[in-house]
């Protein structure tokens, strides 16, 4: 049994994990696919609780080096399969992606429209330091 969910667009608390556009595809906003992809999570920030420095990060390519940087997404992968793109931005945590974690966005290359987005990235990142005692 098929049961649908409609999501309460004025609660913005709760973040949401996935969007289907299927029905009604959404017209890219943006000279490349990344680029329309980015557009597209920034309109969504909010829904997916992304901050300001989120959006800007999501351009740059994960590096997995460690740094001293706050939680925030990379750019993991752009993989295409047939006609569809998908562009995988990681959640990462001190320059390192956290593992299974992230913001995935699809997209009709040959219409130019996205079809959906999932996250299964973490609301809030707090690690704390260990200490090792040799």
């Amino acid at each position: 049994m098929n049961v649908n969910y409609l999501v309460d667009q004025s609660d913005v608390s709760r973040p949401v994990r996935h969007f289907n556009h299927n029905a009604f595809p959404i017209q890219i906003k943006g000279v490349s696919l990344l680029d329309g992809a980015i557009n597209y999570l920034a309109e969504r920030a909010e829904r997916y609780h992304l901050s300001q420095d989120d959006i800007r990060n999501l351009a740059i390519q994960l590096e997995g080096k460690y740094s001293t940087e706050k939680p925030s997404f990379r750019l993991e992968a752009q993989k295409e399969i047939m006609e569809t793109v998908s562009l995988v931005f990681v959640q990462t945590c001190f320059g390192l992606p956290v593992w299974e974690s992230g913001i995935a966005v699809y997209i009709d290359k040959k219409k130019n429209r996205i079809l959906s987005s999932v996250s299964s990235a973490y609301d809030k990142l707090e690690i704390e330091p260990v200490r090792c005692g040799i």
